[in-house]
């Protein structure tokens, strides 16, 4: 007998085909949508970092606080922190000159079960200088 039609195992080597092509498709699309959402959390994270270190700019203009920073690590309190994934939000003098310090706001957080830090570093200047 010659009848039209298909074996059963055309029929399960054409969905086995099948299913590797969908599964091999839907890895790429998860890839994709795993390195959106980091890079999205990293320029959230950027972008609160750029924050605190303007704040902390901001709070310089005082002397007084400019003289209380010292070099040591400071840990900003969980409070000022907005985001729920940072772990850590720290700043550090690396440089004190006595005219101008160098800080550097570091931001650390978590996504998709990998750690992300995001620093930034600036100079800040002696307010007794710049508004004797």
């Amino acid at each position: 007998m010659n009848r039209g039609g298909f074996t059963l195992i055309e029929i399960i080597a054409a969905t086995v085909i099948i299913v590797l092509v969908a599964i091999g498709t839907l890895a790429v699309y998860q890839s994709g949508a795993n390195l959106l959402t980091e890079a999205r959390l990293r320029t959230e994270c950027a972008l609160l970092t750029q924050e605190e270190m303007e704040s902390l700019i901001a709070a310089c203009r005082q002397s007084a606080f400019y003289n209380s920073m010292t070099e040591d690590d400071i840990l900003i309190p969980e409070y000022y922190v907005l985001k729920s994934y940072v772990t850590q939000a720290r700043y550090e003098v690396v440089e004190d000159t006595g005219n101008t310090k160098t800080v550097r706001m570091r931001i650390v957080w978590e996504a998709n079960g990998k750690e992300f830090r995001e620093e930034f570093y600036t100079t800040i200047i002696n307010p007794d200088i710049l508004y004797p």
